[in-house]
């Protein structure tokens, strides 16, 4: 997840004809991904490796702190 993440934002901030909505798309993930993760969390009190694509309800291995932790990242925009 963090190469797709890390390329999003490198395609959000490069010139050309698609640059906005390329940075729409990028923020929009960005946004989607930290409140997935953290209205997870909140509910259950868990990080999961995944996450439903429909409800956003976390599902399989918990506790799971491996791509999850890409949140804290995002937030920061630390790629």
């Amino acid at each position: 997840a963090r190469p797709a993440v890390r390329a999003r934002a490198r395609a959000a901030t490069t010139p050309g004809p698609y640059a906005a909505q390329a940075r729409a798309a990028y923020d929009a993930l960005r946004v989607n991904v930290v409140r997935t993760v953290l209205r997870e969390f909140e509910r259950t009190g868990f990080l999961f490796e995944q996450y439903d694509e429909t409800s956003g309800k976390g599902q399989r291995t918990r506790p799971f702190n491996g791509w999850t932790t890409l949140v804290l990242l995002a937030l920061a925009e630390i790629y």
